[in-house]
């Protein structure tokens, strides 16, 4: 008797090899084949520039502290099945280069690099408790991409980030305003502890403009506060179905319209459920800058995935599987396969 089950395989593809010198696979999954079953053994072991491929598991990879160049690839991070999981990410004095995609990090990032700053790291398709880029104790953090990612928390000293295409809760902006783009977000308003979505501590100095992003609180039942010191709001759009948002400091905003979205219900983020697309005749459509929409998707190659798939590594599901089989016979397998 076999005992029918549902799961993922994770397959790599080899265009992905370009990045590094080698290709690492870890797994701690029972009986797995991979090269490592200790994610901190591969990197400790791996080259600078290498590609660590991290499979889908139940069981959480841990901690990791990363002090060279790497690619951590994994799964994805909201599948109902598995996902990747790691507790945290600290990155030290050259982790410069650096890339991450189709993680879960339950504990966040952090980076801790004391002598000098790490330049050109990417965030993409990832999930995390919060993503900080350092204090006044570090060095700091230079041209970073966070894309695609859903992160209740960005904060820290960072120069020269862009922030788009991400489901959101709050990005905290410590100094280099004027370097930070937040752009074609989704903004789950904080309904807790500090009212803003976005805080400019340098608005001693100037502001901030964040552009075609949407704030959205379900829960709200009188006037939501979104304005702080430092921050413009310009191609904006904010809506709370029960109550109402206070008129965002800027221009061109839509201040609490509905954006019909295809399905978002409650204040917060669901991925077997929500779709932030938006339905045909919504007012977010083409009112961004330049004529882009607003929101989550702005017409760009670039498709926000609610579950964290790396774009170019397919999924494969085993949907059926024979339960019973004779002995010499046949096992009738069905599959199913996404190229995402």
């Amino acid at each position: 008797m076999k005992t029918k089950r549902l799961f993922t395989l994770f397959t790599t593809l080899i265009a992905f090899t370009a990045f590094g010198q080698n290709v690492i696979t870890v797994d701690n999954s029972v009986g797995a084949n991979a090269q490592y079953s200790d994610l901190q053994s591969a990197i400790d072991n791996a080259s600078s520039g290498d590609t660590i491929y991290i499979h889908a598991s139940e069981l959480s990879y841990g901690n990791a502290t990363i002090d060279k160049q790497l690619k951590l690839v994994g799964y994805g991070h909201s599948n109902t099945i598995k996902n990747t999981y790691l507790g945290s990410i600290i990155l030290e004095d050259n982790a410069s280069g650096s890339e991450f995609t189709g993680l879960y990090v339950l504990s966040g990032i952090d980076c801790q690099n004391s002598v000098t700053v790490i330049n050109d790291l990417v965030f993409e398709n990832c999930r995390f408790y919060a993503l900080s880029f350092g204090s006044s104790f570090y060095a700091g953090c230079n041209n970073v991409l966070v894309k695609g990612c859903v992160v209740p928390s960005i904060s820290g000293f960072a120069t020269n980030m862009i922030i788009t295409n991400n489901v959101l809760t709050r990005v905290y902006i410590d100094e280099n305003y004027q370097s930070v783009t937040i752009r074609n977000n989704f903004f789950f308003h904080p309904s807790s502890g500090s009212p803003n979505c976005i805080i400019n501590y340098s608005s001693a100095n100037g502001s901030i403009t964040a552009q075609n992003n949407i704030f959205y609180y379900t829960s709200a039942s009188s006037s939501v506060a979104i304005n702080v010191a430092g921050v413009i709001y310009e191609y904006c759009l904010s809506y709370t179905p029960n109550g109402t948002y206070e008129i965002m400091n800027g221009s061109n905003n839509l201040d609490n319209v509905n954006p019909l979205f295809v399905n978002v219900i409650n204040n917060q983020y669901e991925a077997d459920i929500d779709d932030f697309h938006l339905q045909a005749g919504s007012p977010a459509i083409g009112a961004g800058v330049n004529g882009f929409d607003i929101g989550l998707y702005d017409g760009s190659a670039f498709e926000f995935n609610n579950f964290g798939f790396t774009p170019g590594i397919p999924t494969v599901t085993i949907t059926a599987i024979t339960e019973q089989v004779a002995p010499g016979d046949n096992v009738e397998v069905t599959i199913q396969s996404n190229s995402n």
